[in-house]
């Protein structure tokens, strides 16, 4: 993941859209985002494989792990512009859970995070699938002890599924332990808002490394639904995950690793060794928060995409390591390059890279009043901000006429 240096206020490229040919995981996957794309008004094949993937993220957990421990609960963010579909992808969850008697294992909301323990008391596996994601992250941001208890109880079961997790003690009564909690996390909302809802807090304490957020085209397809009954494999697999994970009460199957996938794995943890140290030693806190974190999704994914291919028998082969190890590289330098708008040293820096990303939010152009306007500061401050981007080299001007101006992106 190459960091670019030629800018002065941006480390991180944007690396553009997800290339749908990595949206492919053969097995589950594709034929649950599949019928989600049937049975669609909106269909959207991003949203749909995220929905599909989160699902049996959710379902797998309790059921298989690999040979180092790792659980496949994943934090999924789907971002979309709105109407392009991101309610499909939960509706399909909903049905296939309560076609495998699991309806019990998914939520909408948390309201709090004691809330949140409640329920993983009663359902060890717990699949939570929240729309307009940035209410939860807005509140989460908050520094008040609600907030902060529920973003600490998110990080804390990412990390809990291969371990135990102690509950809150309640009134005149023994402290409960989960074995092996399995929170899967599966959020929708615009790009504008969760980002706005993002803090520097937020992304360096380690809530936002620990998610995966994956940013749909902003093509919208309208579609008359196929109307079908969910396929008998589809239904046959999520009863066999579930069933496993009640027969094992969740300490899990290993899954075991093919040796070319082993020699792959070794390599690959060298490199982020290596990539790691080039961050250690600057400021970016919040790109080593992320990077951190890219080895264990490694692991996650890779896991999910055997499952995938083969529900009851599952083997990691080389190609689940490569697959897995493309999708989390994008992402992730999808989420640094986001990442650095909103991260500053000063409030003035703070002020360059909220224009920046206004500017990025409008197709990298935008006319001198609306951008005054969406700034919300002085004229004279104004002018500040834009000298610094010139003299970064980071934008250029065209003066449509005397008064109109349009201020656009430099290309990397």
């Amino acid at each position: 993941m190459a960091i670019v240096h030629d800018k002065q206020l941006l480390d991180f490229a944007d690396p553009g859209p997800l290339d749908e040919a990595i949206l492919d995981l053969p097995g589950f996957v594709n034929e649950v985002t599949d019928w989600t794309l049937q049975s669609a008004h909106s269909p959207n094949r991003t949203l749909a494989f995220a929905g599909a993937l989160g699902l049996l993220a959710h379902l797998s957990g309790r059921s298989y792990r690999d040979s180092h421990g790792t659980r496949t609960n994943l934090y999924l963010i789907a971002l979309g512009e709105t109407g392009i579909g991101k309610e499909a992808p939960r509706q399909t969850n909903h049905r296939i859970l309560e076609l495998a008697g699991a309806s019990d294992s998914v939520i909408d909301t948390a309201a709090s995070g004691e809330g949140l323990e409640d329920r993983l008391a009663e359902s060890p596996s717990l699949l939570m699938q929240a729309d307009e994601t940035e209410t939860i992250f807005h509140q989460m941001r908050l520094a008040t002890a609600q907030g902060e208890r529920l973003s600490e109880r998110f990080r804390r079961l990412f990390s809990a599924s291969s371990n135990e997790y102690v509950l809150r003690a309640k009134a005149n009564d023994m402290p409960l332990t989960v074995k092996n909690p399995h929170l899967t996390f599966l959020g929708t909302g615009t790009p504008e808002a969760f980002y706005d809802a993002l803090n520097e807090r937020a992304i360096v304490n380690g809530l936002y490394s620990r998610c995966l957020v994956i940013k749909a085209n902003d093509e919208y397809l309208s579609a008359v639904p196929t109307v079908t009954p969910v396929p008998e494999r589809i239904i046959a697999a999520a009863k066999l995950l579930r069933e496993r994970e009640l027969a094992f009460a969740g300490a899990g199957i290993t899954v075991p690793m093919s040796a070319e996938a082993q020699d792959k794995y070794q390599s690959l943890m060298a490199d982020f060794v290596a990539e790691r140290r080039k961050l250690e030693t600057g400021e970016l806190k919040y790109a080593r928060a992320i990077l951190v974190r890219m080895p264990e999704k490694i692991s996650k994914l890779a896991l999910l995409s055997a499952i995938s291919r083969d529900v009851a028998k599952p083997i990691i082969e080389l190609g689940d390591l490569e697959w897995a190890t493309k999708f989390v590289s994008h992402v992730s330098a999808s989420m640094l390059h986001e990442a650095q708008f909103h991260v500053s040293e000063g409030k003035f820096d703070r002020l360059v890279k909220k224009a920046l990303s206004f500017m990025k939010r409008t197709g990298g152009s935008i006319d001198r009043t609306s951008l005054l306007r969406a700034m919300h500061i002085d004229s004279q401050t104004f002018q500040r901000v834009v000298l610094t981007l010139h003299m970064c080299d980071m934008i250029e001007e065209e003066w449509l006429d005397r008064r109109k101006v349009v201020y656009t992106l430099k290309n990397d």
